[in-house]
């Protein structure tokens, strides 16, 4: 059964605008602020995770040419057309990393558990030929992602936000979790593949948090907070 989720948001302002985040003037040009995103939905999750299309955009230049590489190769293979991959922001580059995004809200409002990583192993051979095998990959959050997921995880449990020393500290261990737990593709080289492994960063700020004085402090103001709402209702 399809999960009743946020409509999808508009197109990526990079079709229409081809510098949009590399502008001078900083990553709102052409609107990308309102643009927003459904960027993960995974099992466990309580609600999608959303970024703005100025945020994918800031997440991609923020990222090392190294993890820029690996991102265009798995876009490539699932059948983007990324252009010269070279670990540079690039104009074909950037308006792959949006159409992934919004072909990923698709099938997340489809009904599909999924975050990016897992969206673009899934369509892995898409892109060309494929061969049957299996590929290892250890993912590695970067900060604006790891940053979003710990501070709306804060916001639901403890009712307020995360200090940068809580991001900080959940950062470090959601990436040494994926290092210890890598994702396992297994191909059958008809353009199929099955994904097992790795980590939902959700789950893991969300266990952390869940026995802290942080989450019990706002479970009693709930709790006192519904025991006034009744006595209220009795007068």
């Amino acid at each position: 059964m399809a999960r009743n989720l946020p409509k999808p948001g508009a197109k990526p302002a990079a079709e229409q605008s081809a510098a949009q985040g590399t502008d001078p003037q900083g990553f709102d040009v052409s609107g990308a602020s309102t643009v927003s995103y459904i960027t993960s939905f995974l099992p466990g999750d309580t609600k999608p995770t959303t970024m703005t299309e100025a945020q994918l955009n800031k997440q991609l230049i923020d990222m090392s040419p190294q993890e820029r590489i690996a991102y265009a190769t798995k876009l490539k293979n699932a059948g983007y057309s990324v252009g010269p991959i070279t670990g540079a922001v690039t104009k074909n580059l950037r308006r792959s990393w949006l159409t992934a995004h919004s072909d990923l809200q698709t099938e997340i409002q489809a009904g599909q558990a999924l975050d990016l990583n897992t969206f673009l192993q899934a369509n892995a051979g898409t892109g060309g030929a494929s061969k049957a095998g299996k590929s290892i990959a250890t993912s590695q959050i970067n900060d604006t992602e790891a940053a979003a997921i710990v501070d709306s995880v804060y916001k639901d449990l403890t009712g307020q936000a995360a200090t940068p020393e809580d991001i900080a500290r959940h950062t470090q261990k959601i990436r040494l979790a994926q290092k210890a737990n890598p994702t396992t593709t297994v191909y059958d080289g008809t353009g199929r593949s099955t994904t097992t492994g790795g980590v939902n960063p959700t789950e893991l700020v969300t266990e952390e948090l869940q026995g802290s004085d942080l989450v019990k402090a706002q479970r009693t103001r709930d709790a006192l907070t519904l025991a006034a709402q009744e006595l209220g209702g009795l007068r």
